[in-house]
This record gives C-alpha cells, sequence and structure tokens, in this order.
C-alpha cells in the first residue's frame, strides 16, 4: 500500500489543495484512496461534498490506533472508477496533539491504523493532508508514510524555509536510522508559479542544497502554475482537473498539469487518463 503525507513546515504553500486534487485524480485512475485529514485545521474535511458522515473522525483513529467503517466518511463527486473516502480531522483546539506527546508509542500510533487489515483490503493509496508546523501528528504521519510530498512557493524564502525545514525535519529522525526505520525522501514540487517567478532557479537553489540536505529531497521537474481553475475548483467542492481540462493558448490546463504529476509519481500510470478526460 502507498501512503503519501504532504508536508511542510510552513502554512499556506497548498497542502490541502494538492492532496485533494491528488488524491480525487487518483480514484478517477482507478485507485481505492483514502484521505487522512491529520491537520488541527479541517481543511481537507470540507474540500469535497460529504454524501455520509461518519460518527468518528481523527481523533478516535489516533486514540484507539484503529481505522474502521465508523471512522469512513464518503466523499460525493463523480468518479468514472475507484474509490475517495476520507477521515475528517475533528480536533480543532489541538487536544489530540497534547494525547499524542502524552504516549509512549505517539510516533506510530498513525501507522498502526493506517496498516489495520481495514485499511489494506479496501484502500490501495492512503494521502495524509499535515498541519504546517511540527509536532506530534506531523511526526507520526512521516513515520507512516511510503512517500512524502512537499508543495514549495517558487520564492527565495520559501525555497530557504523548505531546505532548513528538511534539514530540521531530518535531525529530528536521525534517532529512528539505528531502529532501521527509513525515512522516505522528500519529494519538493514548485507550487503556485507565476510569470514573474524563476521557477529554474529557486529549483536550482534546492538542488543545489543536496549535500547539505544529504541526499534527502529532489525536485520533480512538474510545476504547478499560479492558476485561478484551483481556487475556482475548491469554490466549487471539485476535482480540478474535472474544473479544467482544455488547454487555452500555449499554457497548460490544470489536467495536463495534475496529469503531469502522477506520470512523475507514479511512472506505471504513463500515458494513462484519468477517468476517460480529454485534453483538448
Amino acid at each position: 500500500m502507498i501512503v503519501i503525507s504532504v508536508i511542510s513546515t510552513k502554512g499556506g504553500v497548498g497542502k490541502t489543495t494538492l492532496s485533494a486534487n491528488l488524491g480525487s485524480i487518483l480514484a478517477d485512475f482507478g485507485y481505492r484512496v483514502l484521505l487522512i485529514d491529520a491537520d488541527i485545521q479541517p481543511s481537507l474535511s470540507k474540500y469535497f461534498p460529504l454524501v455520509k458522515l461518519a460518527k468518528n473522525g481523527l481523533t478516535n483513529m489516533i486514540e484507539t490506533g484503529i481505522i474502521d467503517d465508523d471512522c469512513i466518511s464518503r466523499v460525493d463527486i463523480k468518479l468514472v472508477s475507484g474509490v475517495l473516502d476520507i477521515v475528517r480531522s475533528d480536533s480543532p483546539d489541538g487536544s489530540l496533539n497534547n494525547f499524542l506527546i502524552s504516549q509512549v508509542d505517539r510516533g506510530f500510533r498513525m501507522s498502526k491504523a493506517i496498516n489495520c487489515p481495514y485499511v489494506s483490503d479496501n484502500y490501495d493509496v492512503v494521502i495524509i493532508d499535515t498541519q504546517g508546523s511540527v509536532g506530534a501528528l506531523l511526526d507520526a504521519a512521516i513515520l507512516a508514510s511510503t512517500h512524502l510530498l512537499s508543495p514549495v512557493v517558487p520564492e527565495t524564502i520559501s525555497a530557504r524555509e523548505f531546505v532548513t525545514g528538511t534539514i530540521d525535519l531530518m535531525k529530528r529522525f536521525e534517532m529512528f536510522s539505528t531502529m532501521g526505520i527509513k525515512i522516505p525522501v522528500v519529494k519538493a514540487v514548485l507550487y503556485r508559479q507565476d510569470r514573474t517567478t524563476d521557477a529554474k532557479t529557486i529549483g536550482n537553489y534546492i538542488r543545489n542544497a543536496y549535500f547539505e540536505l544529504s541526499g534527502r529531497a529532489e525536485v520533480l521537474n512538474t510545476v504547478v502554475p499560479q492558476r485561478k481553475a484551483y481556487t475556482e475548483a475548491a469554490t466549487r467542492q471539485i476535482p480540478v482537473h474535472h474544473h479544467d481540462n482544455v488547454r487555452t493558448g500555449q499554457s497548460a490546463c490544470a489536467s495536463e498539469v495534475m496529469h503531469e504529476l502522477i506520470y512523475e509519481l507514479f511512472p506505471n500510470l504513463t500515458g494513462l487518463t484519468a477517468g476517460g478526460v480529454n485534453h483538448e
């Protein structure tokens, strides 16, 4: 099973939008996808309409170390195939972070829940949207992951924060290497590029920090541009690859960009199209 945590130690960089659209396009490729909103600000929980609202959510998942049907809310969007469900965030006061800190096995509570039989029997991919700050929930998400994805706004300050934040994360997780636990390489995706931003320069800055990062981060080739379609799709509560799938001029539509990101993350899907979407 693939577990992707969308991480950043900086808030407001697009983690939730990326998590929602990555999950929905993978579902349209036919995967059974479970979203987990592990941010105390429950933005992902409100991103798509729900056809079934579960009585439990993230709190029960963390406290019991189990995910079952009572934790699963059903997303209400049109999919040609696949499944898209969500474990909602339900601890806006931050009490769940405080609870987790007091637990001896705090780093592995999320991994235990994700690897329970219910999840492995019903899902192929789990995508975790994390909080934009250091904390027990972020640590637990990282330790549960097979892949780490980090949106980076292509500005010098954001790039520096990505490098220093990633270094700090590595230092915190050094102890786990002695236990045979391997932390995945952080894959940075340049996000919200506009025409005045030199994304290549920012990408090279991060690449040049490769040795400082001890090879623990790399920059993806896909660049997600600044495009109003992402905001429009979020407002309409639909996947962006459904909303913006027609090329205008030389600019790639949002659906093309999301497909390129999928091909880079999942090479086995290269050349395939999600949900029968045709780019005109």
